[in-house]
């Protein structure tokens, strides 16, 4: 069974809406108009009407990102509802909790849709499936949802989400569906999948993004990047906290010359190996004498002396 879980009309008729259904050869539609049901009627005869099977729901428009609910059964109660124009995410959530049924989360990432959740859909709690589907926008976003519902172990769906690109998405559902509770069922039991039209003469955009290109050269005090090639003089390197310039490998004894040290101080540069003095008892050259003399005379060890044969 293929059905659009998100059919929202839009300015299309009933009638208008009902011949674009059926023109995309879809077996069913949940029609879920924005944060309103009571003009839900008109439609649902109309795609009955037309052979088409109508469900109800009803999409909430949040300050970011978009919830389709499909309650579990439809009365009076549910038509007659006058649902607020203007959701936070935790008024949405709390608010729909009295009536049974599920919650679909919108595409979070397609930005063609405007409203989107983003990164905030690993948020959401209660969520039953996630629109991975809308035919249109970049195929990455597609991914980036497919990504989500994933690591959120949702259902993965489809749905147009807009009276004029009904057909471009949709959910195969496997069976027949009669009743509205039965489509809840079939969701809960994750028997759907997201199905998508691509035209011939209107292809996605498939394109990979472009990596960012890493900075190299430090910021300036305000965060700004400083252009290529440009240098700090000697006096801008200077430590926040007035030390020496950054990258200053003159030895200890010249700068104390140049910053004004003690001029009867002296400092002797560093001595190569070869150079280096040496001292009595200490290291590999503990057999000098401090005169300079040479290697001393070896002591008695004690053995007799060696024969000769």
């Amino acid at each position: 069974m293929l059905i659009d879980l998100h059919g929202n009309p839009a300015e299309l008729s009933p009638a208008a809406f009902a011949k674009a259904a059926v023109a995309a050869g879809l077996d069913a539609v949940v029609v879920t108009d924005s944060n309103r049901t009571d003009r839900l009627d008109d439609y649902l005869d109309a795609l009955e009407d037309a052979g088409v099977a109508a469900y109800a729901g009803v999409e909430l428009t949040l300050d970011r990102g978009t919830l389709v609910f499909i309650p579990r059964d439809l009365d009076d109660a549910f038509f007659d509802e006058v649902w607020p124009q203007s959701w936070t995410l935790e008024s949405a959530l709390s608010y729909v909790s009295k009536f049974d049924g599920i919650l679909i989360g919108g595409h979070p990432y397609c930005r063609d849709l405007g409203n989107i959740f983003g990164d905030r859909i690993y948020q959401v709690k209660g969520l039953a499936a996630l629109e991975v589907r809308v035919g249109r926008g970049k195929m990455q976003w597609d991914n980036m949802a497919d990504t989500a519902a994933d690591r959120l172990q949702l259902v993965r769906v489809g749905g147009s989400g807009d009276g004029k690109w009904v057909g471009r998405a949709a959910t195969s559902i496997k069976g027949d569906i009669e009743t509205q509770p039965e489509l809840v069922e079939a969701i809960e039991a994750r028997l759907c999948w997201p199905v998508e039209f691509e035209p011939l003469n209107e292809p996605r955009d498939r394109s990979l993004p472009e990596p960012s290109r890493p900075s190299f050269g430090p910021r300036d005090e305000g965060g700004e990047e400083r252009p290529r090639g440009e240098h700090r003089s000697y006096d801008d390197r200077r430590s926040p906290r007035g030390g020496r310039p950054y990258g200053d490998r003159r030895s200890f004894g010249d700068r104390e010359k140049s910053e004004g040290g003690d001029e009867g101080r002296s400092f002797s540069p560093r001595r190569s190996m070869g150079e280096r003095r040496s001292f009595p008892g200490h290291g590999r050259n503990d057999h000098r004498s401090r005169d300079g003399g040479g290697r001393p005379p070896r002591r008695d060890s004690g053995r007799p002396p060696r024969r000769e044969h």
